[in-house]
C-alpha cells in the first residue's frame, strides 16, 4: 500500500554484527552440544538482550561476475536467523568461529524475543518491523528504495544484505494474505510477539523485496561465496568504504540513516541514481570475491 508520504530512499541500517560464541568452560543455556568435544550442536532461539549475526550455509541461487545465473548451489553468507540452527566449529579463534544451518523447531513454544529481520529465505526477502517504531521514516518507503543492512567496523561498513523494496503492505493486508506465506516466515516474523493482532503495532509496514526475476538490474541479495572443494568455509562480509558510498562517519552512532538526501527531491531519489548506486555496490561485491545470493532454501522444519 502506497500513500503520498512514501519516499524513495537509500538507508544505511546498522545492526549488531557479532556472532554468538558458546561458553566452553561452563554450561550454556543457549546451546545444546552434540558431545563433550563442544565443536558442534544446536543453537536455541536467540532470546538474549541483542540480535546476533550468524555465518550461514544454505542452498541458493546466485549471479556471478559474468552475469550468469547459477541455481541450487551451496552458498555461505552472513545473515540473521534468530530461530534454531545446527552449527559446527570451523575456526578456533578467527571470525567466523561457527557455521550455522538454519532450522525451525515446530514444537518450540518458549519465548521468542527476537524476530528475523531481514528474512532472506524463500522466494523473496522480507523486512517487517525492526526499528520502525523509533524511526518512522522506515514505515514510509516506496518501491526501489534500497536498505543496506550491515555493521560498522573500525574503518568500513560490513555489508550483509542489500534489500530493494518491491511492495509495501500494512497489517490488514498481511492478515488477509497470511495463509499464502511460508510457515518459517509466519513463525519468525508475523505471529511472534503478536505482531499482527496487537492494536499498538498496527503502524508497522511490511516490505517484500524485489527478486532477480522481478528486475535483473535492481534486486535484493546477500553477498555470498560459493562453497566447493577449492574454497575455505569462513569469510568476512563485504567492506564498503564510507566515503565511496556516502555512509555515515564511523562512530556516529546513528542506527538508521537516510543517505544522499541532498540529491533527492522532496526526499525522493530518482530511479537512475538508485540503479547506479546499486550497480556500484554490486561491482564492489564482485571485486571482493563475492557473488549475489538469493532464493535461499527455507530452513528445514523439524
Amino acid at each position: 500500500m502506497k500513500n503520498k508520504s512514501d519516499n524513495k530512499l537509500i538507508v544505511e541500517f546498522s545492526h549488531p554484527g557479532a556472532e554468538y560464541v558458546p561458553y566452553k568452560k561452563k554450561e550454556d543455556p543457549n546451546i545444546v552440544f552434540d558431545n563433550s568435544s563442544k565443536i558442534s550442536g544446536r543453537r536455541k532461539w536467540n532470546n538474549l538482550k541483542s540480535h546476533k549475526r550468524k555465518f550461514i550455509q544454505s542452498i541458493g541461487n546466485f549471479i556471478s561476475e559474468d552475469n550468469i545465473l547459477h541455481k541450487d548451489k551451496k552458498l555461505t553468507f552472513w545473515g540473521e536467523w534468530e530461530a534454531e540452527s545446527n552449527f559446527k566449529m570451523i575456526n578456533d579463534n578467527d571470525t567466523p568461529r561457527f557455521v550455522h544451518y538454519p532450522i525451525l523447531d515446530k514444537t518450540y513454544n518458549g519465548p521468542t524475543k527476537h524476530n528475523t529481520d531481514p528474512f532472506v529465505f524463500g522466494d523473496n526477502f522480507w523486512y517487517t518491523n525492526c526499528k520502525q517504531n523509533s524511526r518512522p521514516f522506515l514505515q514510509r518507503m516506496s518501491k526501489n528504495s534500497i536498505i543496506l543492512f550491515g555493521t560498522e567496523g573500525k574503518t568500513n561498513f560490513k555489508l550483509d544484505t542489500v534489500f530493494v523494496i518491491k511492495q509495501k503492505f500494512n497489517y490488514l493486508e498481511i492478515q488477509s494474505a497470511i495463509k499464502s506465506f511460508s510457515e518459517q516466515l509466519i513463525k519468525t516474523n508475523f505471529t511472534m510477539n503478536n505482531m499482527l493482532f496487537d492494536k499498538n503495532k498496527t503502524h508497522y509496514s511490511y516490505y517484500v523485496g524485489k527478486n532477480f526475476n522481478d528486475d535483473k538490474n535492481l534486486f535484493s541479495f546477500s553477498p555470498s561465496k560459493v562453497l566447493n572443494k577449492n574454497t575455505s568455509v569462513g569469510h568476512e562480509r563485504v567492506l564498503l568504504n564510507i566515503n565511496d558510498f556516502g555512509l555515515q562517519k564511523i562512530g556516529a552512532g546513528t542506527v538508521c540513516k537516510r543517505l544522499y538526501l541532498e540529491k533527492s527531491i522532496n526526499n525522493n531519489l530518482d530511479d537512475k541514481f538508485l540503479y547506479d548506486y546499486w550497480k556500484k555496490i554490486v561491482t564492489t561485491c564482485f571485486d571482493q570475491g563475492f557473488v549475489l545470493g538469493f532464493d535461499f532454501e527455507l530452513p528445514k522444519i523439524i
